[in-house]
């Protein structure tokens, strides 16, 4: 039985879900990311994975109106007890610092975030 997976979009009209019937499935976003590379097919990423590629054109975004909204949640999971070691403390604030501006980005509000992409 092929396997059957579902497509979310955020388009000007509202929500739009679509079903998709892949030809090649991986279980990691390294793999994923080398085949769109390659020209195997289209695939949705993460804008922070395609960010390089996009802006020296080994990508393109496809239907740059119809993205997907990202929610990129990031942990940092330490022993309670080590909460107060200044080690600790300063690598939390580190990557705070570095990851809640989204360095990835080339300019806020440039460009809407990638939904599909493909070898140009």
């Amino acid at each position: 039985m092929p396997l059957q997976l579902q497509w979310h979009f955020e388009t000007p009209t509202g929500k739009r879900d679509f079903d998709v019937q892949p030809a090649i499935c991986v279980n990691n976003v390294d793999s994923k990311f080398r085949l769109a590379l390659a020209g195997v097919g289209i695939a949705q990423f993460s804008e922070y994975i395609v960010a390089d590629a996009l802006r020296d054109g080994r990508l393109v975004q496809l239907l740059p109106e119809s993205h997907r909204s990202e929610t990129l949640a990031q942990y940092a999971i330490y022993q309670r007890e080590r909460h107060r070691l200044p080690r600790v403390a300063a690598m939390v604030d580190f990557l705070v610092e570095t990851f809640s501006s989204r360095p990835w980005r080339l300019a806020e509000g440039r460009r809407k975030r990638p939904a599909l992409t493909r070898v140009k």
